[in-house]
């Protein structure tokens, strides 16, 4: 059986956490591109759809779209050291 890496609840579990976790409300979405960033490869790897993973956390669908945001963005930048800790940038 093929590895499909981290399961896809874990990943709605972790963007939820990441949104709300004790962040003002006018940051959630930047975190919410963040989670697609630092989780890219995660997100392929589980094969879910953003679609799924958003539906999954509790979020409106069209959060998938930033979700979608935050892995193309992946390719190009990189979290800075000390910048991430556990739902916080």
């Amino acid at each position: 059986m093929e590895e499909r890496g981290i399961d896809p609840q874990d990943l709605a579990n972790r963007l939820r956490d990441m949104r709300t976790g004790g962040l003002d409300w006018g940051r959630a979405v930047t975190m919410v591109h963040l989670f697609g960033i630092v989780h890219a490869r995660d997100l392929e790897a589980c094969g879910a759809s953003n679609e799924d993973i958003v539906r999954s956390a509790g979020m409106r669908k069209s959060y998938a779209t930033e979700v979608r945001k935050g892995r193309l963005l992946a390719e190009y930048v990189s979290v800075r050291d000390g910048a991430f800790r556990g739902g916080r940038a």
